[in-house]
Formats: structure tokens, sequence, C-alpha cells
């Protein structure tokens, strides 16, 4: 189910736009109070604000609009749905902490919440193991000494990262 068509949805954690009278794409963040602290949060996704209901902190589902945004990015209702489920799981997790922390009898750590978002949204994209790059480096390396040596000749195989 759409969250538009969710009748039931309590809009309480509301999602703004960055620079919502840009015409390029923008930052949506989360912007909220907990015992009357204020509460920012970055969700990682941007989105031109045309295709944000900005009454309803939703990505838009009018057919007509998201057409004209299709030739640019064939995947734009993809990436509209990956938005709504990032805000539901975003919705989720506030939801979740707050009961942890009055089960628990503690008090409110915007760092402890900030870290469990990260963990959920983030934890994807830093979890994935960084390419260890030295051997193209010391390859590199020994092609320049190679070249040294032989007049300049050695470093044809890197010729396209020059």
């Amino acid at each position: 189910m759409s969250l538009a068509h969710d009748k039931n949805r309590i809009k309480k954690y509301p999602i703004l736009l960055k620079r919502p009278h840009s015409n390029s794409s923008t930052s949506l963040y989360l912007r909220t109070s907990f015992l009357g602290k204020p509460f920012k949060y970055g969700l990682g996704d941007s989105i031109v604000p045309e295709l944000w209901d900005k009454m309803d902190y939703i990505p838009i589902t009018d057919r007509s609009i998201i057409k004209k945004y299709k030739k640019a990015n064939p995947y734009i209702e993809l990436d509209l749905k990956n938005i709504e489920l990032t805000i539901v799981q975003v919705e989720g997790i506030i939801e979740r902490y707050l009961l942890s922390i009055k089960r628990d009898v503690r008090l409110f750590d915007q760092l402890e919440l900030k870290q469990r978002l990260n963990k959920a949204l983030r934890s994807s994209q830093e979890s994935e193991p960084k390419e260890d790059q030295s051997h193209f480096v010391l390859d590199y390396i020994e092609q320049v000494e190679a070249g040294m040596i032989n007049g300049g000749v050695g470093l044809s195989k890197f010729s396209t990262l020059l």
C-alpha cells in the first residue's frame, strides 16, 4: 500500500525539502521535536520539489507529473517508491526507539536515535567491503620505473588513466 493511500497514517514526523523552491533535485530531511528539543535528520535521498507532496510529506502519485521526468530518469517511479520506503522505515525506527526508552525508563537521546537511523539507513552502503586499490598503485609505479629505464615505454596499459 502506498503512503498516499494510507488514510490512518499519522504525519507527526514531517519530511521536508532542503530547498523547496529549487528547479533541481534537493535533499530530504526529517524535522520534528522530542521533549521540546528540535531534531533534524537528513534522509540521504533527494527529490525534485515538483514531485513532493508538501502537505502529506511524501512523493506525489500524480502520473501526469511523474511522466514529465520519466525521459530524464526512466527509473523515477522506482526512485519515488524507494523514498516512500525510506520514510516508512524512518517512522518505524523512531516509533520503536520511543517505545524502547519508555519501556526501559530511559531519557531520550538524540545521538542514540541518529545512530539507530544511520545503522538502518546507511549500513548497506557502508558495510560493503572496499576493494583494495594498493596493487594498482604498486603496478603503476613499477610501470613508471620500467618506462624510465626503457626510455618512456611501459605505461601503455595505464594510458586510459592518464
